[in-house]
Order: structure tokens, then C-alpha cells, then sequence
């Protein structure tokens, strides 16, 4: 058995990537294991923290949607960048390394579970889908349902690269918008749908 259990989540933006993880968090911990959540994009943003924080008197970190907006076009051209001169290797071994050191938190009896809700690229050969199904892992397509049809890609590279990881996915979902997120009823919609990936992942 694998000391370490990727899961990953890819999809468009606003369709739930990090409720679905959430649940799965919750469920993990709930059977024991020890788990945590991991972000690629936060790998970004640690990279530029020091620069923006410096030369632009910015928080990478800030939550204001107007702030994140001016330094957004320069997040996303330095990522890709990054990802064009390691042919999409570059976040992902960054991460693999923080992953490794934490996985030994756990005991040998069971996995340490990662879970990336952020795989958005399967542009290269080994890109961020090869990365999970190279590990063992099992990759997740999720999709959402907002007034009776799919939520649409942000934009150009969420449209080309989201039907690659699907075609890449163990597993397709589809939910619909709930108002409400119950993430610590585990009866609740959210994990009524996550609950049968669950039980085909679980270690």
C-alpha cells in the first residue's frame, strides 16, 4: 500500500471544487485517517509573496476581490511561465516535496491522504493529471448545475484544459447549487453525493 493517497479535483471555477474536498477532509478523519487539503495555487502565491508585498505594497493573501484583481493577470503570467519552462512540472514537484515531509505525520498502518482540489492542467505530457495518476492517485471531474445548466469556464484555459482532465477523471460528477453548504451534517446533500467516490477511494 501507498504511505501517501492523492486525490485530486479539477474542474472550472465556482462549481464547488473546495466543498466537494471538504467533504471528503470530513469523511477521512471521520474513519480515522489523517488527511489535509493542499493547493497548488497557494504554491503560486507563496512565490510572489515577498515581490508583491515589496514592490507593490500588496498581500497576495487578501480576500478584497478589487485588490486580488490588480495582481491577478501577473499571478497567472508568472504560473504559466513557471509551468511553460518545466513542460507543467514545476508546481507540482514544489508540492510533492511539502506533501512527503508532512506524510510522515501518519503510522504505517494507514495512508496519509492529500487532497488538491485545484488541478486545472493536463496541457502536458506530465502535467498536473499525470502527476496525481503517476502517485496511485484518483482524479475527480466535477461540474455544477446552476439554473438548469452547467456552469461555465472562466475563461479560455478553463475551457480547453477542464474537458482534459475529465477525459483524464476516474470519477465525473455532476451536483447542483445548494444554497446551503452543511459540512458538518453528514447527511446533508453535499455528502449524499460525495459519499459513493468516497467509498470507491477509501483506502
Amino acid at each position: 500500500m501507498n504511505k501517501i493517497k492523492f486525490i485530486g479535483i479539477g474542474a472550472a471555477a465556482r462549481v464547488g471544487k473546495d466543498t466537494f474536498a471538504n467533504c471528503l477532509l470530513q469523511l477521512f478523519k471521520r474513519d480515522g485517517f489523517i488527511a489535509k487539503k493542499y493547493s497548488l495555487a497557494n504554491e503560486l502565491k507563496r512565490d510572489m509573496q515577498q515581490f508583491l508585498a515589496e514592490k507593490c505594497s500588496m498581500n497576495v493573501w487578501t480576500e478584497d476581490t478589487n485588490e486580488k484583481s490588480k495582481f491577478r493577470e501577473l499571478l497567472v503570467s508568472y504560473g504559466k511561465i513557471q509551468r511553460t519552462r518545466t513542460n507543467g512540472t514545476y508546481w507540482t514537484n514544489i508540492l510533492q516535496k511539502q506533501i512527503v515531509a508532512d506524510s510522515h505525520l501518519t503510522s504505517d498502518e494507514k495512508p496519509f491522504i492529500a487532497i488538491i482540489p485545484d488541478i486545472r492542467y493536463a496541457k502536458y505530457e506530465q502535467d498536473e493529471h499525470y502527476w496525481i495518476k503517476s502517485q496511485g492517485g484518483k482524479l475527480i471531474h466535477l461540474e455544477r448545475i446552476e439554473n438548469n445548466k452547467l456552469i461555465d469556464p472562466a475563461n479560455f484555459e478553463e475551457k480547453a484544459n477542464s474537458p482534459l482532465i475529465k477525459e483524464h477523471a476516474d470519477f465525473a460528477v455532476t451536483w447542483h447549487t445548494m444554497s446551503n453548504i452543511e459540512i458538518d451534517n453528514f447527511d446533508s446533500y453535499h455528502y449524499n453525493v460525495v459519499k459513493p467516490i468516497y467509498s470507491q477511494i477509501k483506502p
